[in-house]
């Protein structure tokens, strides 16, 4: 964090009050609000949410958000980079959007205020965006309802987006992997679906009525509970299958159940009169959210029409862990045939991974489906439910986002994954490889879905790749580079107060390497483990594939392996 000069607004470290007396709560309260306003300052003009384009074998383009000016309206910009480049040059940043558009300065919905405090958000504008990195769609939730705009590959200059039009209080869009003309997005305890090629809105799950009554609608699709956003820090209720084969594009989502959590009235301070307000809230000791999974199929018939099936889970979670209360973590696999989902007992001592095939779930095509569609003609394999990692612990379990699928097992019954534990009393990364028993065959197949249970996976590789008195940190995420078996992650390796970018190997684990210098704490974004944006508390650098010196605190690195990284600095400016 830099130092904040006292002519900068910010509050000095002295605590006396006027003649050398002791502050009134006046005088603390007005220091308070003006370092409160200072660290504000500081945390909108810090790019935040990147994501990379990749254009070409050398051309790389990064989105990220950040607070144009004075003000606290992030907006979305980008910058082309030149991976062959001479080191030193300045890379130049600019804004995606029209800054004409007045869609940052309208009255944010109380749906969007509560999210955005779960978040832990204090900016206006844009908080967050989604990138279709094939097509160059964009799209992003501003003021209660959706934009969303294509960028081109060679930019004119800011593109204006296109509100998607709607009488009802949108969230949390997310774009179709493999139709971008797809964007799914809750709005009134709901998931919507809509084709932006035709405008059409279709409302995908019916679990909530309406009836603006907390007692008699306990139920919501594709929002998490309260505990859920406020305590484990998960804030997405649904998820699309990342590729298909078949022209069936299938979400996944959560059905929550609020039925036995007890309804809470909180007074709500406003500018001229305080209000109450009634929310689902549950106390000490008492019952809390229960959520299933549930699968939408959706295809687009000839007529651009959009026709979804609803199907549901043969065996509830409940059913296949009944010890399990929180449903805190969900995804698919890279080859979207399984699904997985880390299930938490209720003193969070208990979690297990555990990973459930298509063929988990019950129910038929619809009668009207458009029968001309293209689909494959084999149909996706079938998996038993299975039990990855059982972790347990006479403390509490840390949930954590440090998970990796491979892409690529060397075996087609080899599930491969990268996974961070604190067995040891510090969170550090372990390889694991696990044999899955071979599918049932078909004349059984039904009769051994009827038997429900899961089935334990055979963990027959275990690889510690990072040790010590130290911990991995989750802020950073993690990366993996399968071809060269390099592992990337943040950690706090050389000081507790620094966070840095390592890398080790997979072939010899326990060899790390530092990547970013040391003196700062930074937060790194990486891309396809060859480029990285590494921002921290001094300016902005974009990490490449090259090699030199280095200087400052932009860094570019190249592919570590055998000859080690090499570091060279790119920074950026912005477009005046």
């Amino acid at each position: 964090m830099p130092r904040i000069p006292p002519s900068s607004g910010g509050v000095s470290r002295a605590v006396s009050g006027v003649g050398g007396t002791s502050p009134n709560w006046q005088e603390v309260h007005q220091r308070v609000r003006e370092l409160r306003r200072t660290f504000l300052h500081l945390s909108v003009k810090t790019p935040t949410d990147v994501t990379f384009r990749r254009l070409g074998p050398s051309q790389l383009r990064c989105y990220f958000l950040l607070s144009p000016g004075q003000g606290r309206e992030s907006t979305l910009f980008y910058a082309d980079i030149n991976l062959d480049t001479p080191w030193g040059n300045r890379t130049v940043y600019q804004e995606v959007l029209d800054s004409g558009r007045s869609f940052l300065w309208r009255q944010t919905s109380r749906e969007e205020q509560l999210l955005s405090e779960r978040r832990r958000i204090s900016t206006w504008g844009i908080t967050n965006y989604e990138l279709h990195t094939q097509s160059g769609t964009l799209v992003f939730p501003a003021s209660s309802t959706i934009f969303q705009c294509v960028h081109p590959l060679r930019p004119t200059g800011p593109v204006s987006p296109r509100e998607l039009p709607s009488c009802q209080v949108r969230l949390n869009p997310q774009i179709c992997p493999s139709n971008p003309n797809l964007i799914a997005f809750a709005a009134r305890d709901d998931i919507y679906v809509c084709n932006t090629k035709t405008g059409e809105e279709k409302r995908v799950t019916h679990v909530h009525s309406g009836s603006g009554r907390l007692e008699y609608d306990p139920k919501s699709a594709g929002m998490p509970s309260y505990v859920m956003q406020e305590e484990f820090s998960r804030y997405q209720g649904y998820w699309w299958q990342p590729c298909t084969s078949d022209s069936v594009y299938r979400l996944l989502y959560e059905e929550v159940d609020e039925s036995e959590v007890p309804i809470v009235q909180f007074i709500v301070p406003d500018e001229t009169v305080s209000t109450v307000e009634e929310f689902r809230f549950p106390r000490a000791g008492m019952a809390n959210a229960e959520s299933t999974l549930r699968l939408l199929e959706v295809e687009v018939g000839a007529g651009e029409e959009l026709r979804v099936t609803t199907r549901h889970l043969r065996h509830d979670l409940k059913q296949l862990a009944p010890w399990h209360e929180y449903l805190v973590r969900v995804g698919w696999l890279p080859h979207g045939y399984q699904i997985w989902c880390e299930l938490l007992d209720r003193r969070q001592q208990r979690l297990e991974l555990i990973t459930l095939g298509l063929n988990s779930f019950t129910g038929q095509r619809s009668s009207n489906a458009t029968p001309s569609l293209p689909t494959s003609s084999l149909p996706p394999p079938s998996f038993p439910p299975y039990v990855i990692i059982s972790q347990h612990s006479n403390t509490w379990i840390d949930v954590h986002n440090l998970l990796y699928w491979w892409k690529m097992p060397t075996e087609p019954s080899h599930l491969m994954l990268i996974w961070a534990s604190e067995e040891t009393g510090h969170r550090h990364l372990y390889f694991l490889r696990y044999q899955l028993s071979p599918p049932p065959p078909p004349e059984d197949h039904n009769a051994h879905q009827d038997q429900g249970g899961l089935v334990s996976a055979q963990l027959i590789q275990k690889i510690a790749l990072t040790r010590g008195e130290w911990s991995v940190t989750t802020s950073g995420g993690l990366w993996v580079d399968e071809q060269h078996n390099l592992v990337y992650f943040t950690g706090l390796r050389d000081s507790p107060l620094e966070n840095h970018l390592y890398v080790t190997s997979i072939s010899h684990p326990g060899l790390i390497q530092r990547l970013t210098d040391p003196g700062f704490s930074h937060q790194v974004a990486i891309n396809d483990r060859k480029s990285a944006v590494d921002v921290n508390n001094k300016m902005v650098g974009v990490a490449g594939e090259r090699q030199g010196d280095t200087a400052g605190t932009a860094q570019l690195l190249r592919q570590p392996g055998i000859e080690g990284p090499g570091m060279t600095p790119y920074h950026t400016e912005k477009d005046k």
